[in-house]
């Protein structure tokens, strides 16, 4: 993880940024960054404040006094996250949150999800890419789980009252599709599952592209968590 100086965030309204088409869009999205002053934070300010997709604000306590307009994505850096993610959230229940934290404690992690972060890393597991992909995937409403953070979460809801899929999800597949689920749920890749449905990895894409469409998420770790019994699925809210 970089580390070092924070490069200066760019003003939202001095900045736009570009769509994959190379088309110019909307001003970029306001984060703001919270943790210690450290490499672990300055390195999460250095990788996000490297893309015209966000403006970034650097803050060191939870309890922060926020200024201008609301943050629509927060990454937290905390080593007690579930306890950080409560107050952080008090006066920002519209904003998408990340965290990032050295935790690896089942406990922790579930705890930290129930208290409303979106998505969960694990500190030194990823790399530059695969974080500003979490923080623009968080804010959009994707989840983004560490390995050790989604096995957290299926440990406990296989050792729950909590686990098993609402009846309602269930009953909305075929028998593959509740089959496919169940291995994706376990943890299982896509050649994983081919190999124990004895179809090809082709057909369990297929599968789950109509698994997501159903349950009415748009990843797996969001798959996963509804299945599980983690949160309710987004058509059953409305």
């Amino acid at each position: 993880m970089a580390t070092g100086v924070p490069a200066p965030a760019r003003p939202a309204h001095q900045t736009r940024h570009r769509a994959l088409d190379g088309q110019t869009t909307g001003p970029p999205l306001t984060v703001i960054v919270i943790g210690d002053p450290g490499a672990a934070r300055d390195g999460l300010v250095r990788a996000l404040a490297a893309s015209t997709l966000m403006s970034i604000l650097v803050e060191s306590k939870v309890t922060f006094v926020q200024r201008g307009s609301p943050p629509q994505l927060i990454v937290l850096c905390s080593v007690h996250p579930s306890r950080d993610v409560q107050s952080v959230l008090t006066n920002n229940r519209n904003a998408a949150l990340l965290v990032v934290s050295p935790r690896t404690d089942r406990d922790e992690i579930v705890q930290t999800l129930r208290a409303g972060a979106c998505s969960y890393l694990l500190e030194g597991h990823f790399d530059t890419g695969e974080f500003v992909a979490a923080a623009l995937g968080t804010a959009s409403g994707r989840s983004h789980l560490s390995g050790s953070a989604l096995a957290a979460v299926v440990h406990r809801l296989r050792h729950s009252d909590e686990a098993g899929a609402p009846g309602e999800l269930a009953g909305s597949l075929s028998r593959r599709q509740r089959q496919v689920m169940e291995l994706v749920a376990a943890g299982r890749s896509n050649h994983e599952i081919a190999r124990a449905a004895y179809i090809s990895e082709k057909t369990v894409r297929n599968h789950l592209n109509e698994i997501y469409a159903r349950l009415g998420v748009r990843s797996r770790s969001d798959a996963i968590l509804v299945w599980l019994g983690r949160t309710p699925s987004p058509s059953t809210r409305r």
